[in-house]
């Protein structure tokens, strides 16, 4: 046997002149808040935003996060390339995003994204070494020397 029971709302008593006053708060509380939502102001400059996304990048590969830093990595590049930015920081997010995939053993993307690297920048000494590193990883050997030979300064 099924036995069912119906629930009645009881309305609470209402005194009408607290209501209205209340209705009216609300409005203009609901009304000074939508024309704040509308409004969009930008807290942090393009470069405040790219060198932010670099320092989070590095603190992930740091961790390990290689899969994340190459998200920030990429966030970083993709803003660089909206506007105006400065070619070595360009090529610094590159690199950063070639030693990523190397540590990830994804050789292929490490050699593009370390010849994007010496592309936007080919005066940067350490995007000209991580790109004789990922052409080594994958048994180029004179372009690995080429490479390094072309470097503003090596290692020795």
């Amino acid at each position: 046997m099924f036995v069912a029971w119906k629930r009645k709302r009881l309305k609470s008593p209402v005194i009408p002149a607290f209501t209205e006053e209340e209705e009216e708060e609300e409005d203009d509380y609901v009304n000074k808040i939508v024309p704040l939502k509308k409004q969009c102001f930008q807290l942090e400059d393009r470069s405040t935003v790219i060198s932010r996304l670099k320092m989070e990048g590095n603190t992930l590969a740091g961790a390990g996060r290689y899969w994340e830093a190459l998200i920030k990595f990429r966030a970083g590049v993709s803003l660089c390339k909206e506007g105006p930015a400065d070619p070595r920081t360009l090529s610094i997010l590159y690199e950063l995003s070639a030693q990523c995939y190397s540590e990830l053993a994804e050789v292929f993307p490490a050699v593009t994204a370390s010849e994007a690297a010496v592309g936007a920048d080919p005066t940067c000494p350490i995007a000209r070494q991580t790109l004789a590193r990922s052409q080594i990883n994958i048994g180029e050997l004179t372009l690995a020397r080429g490479n390094i030979q072309r470097s503003p300064r090596t290692l020795r």
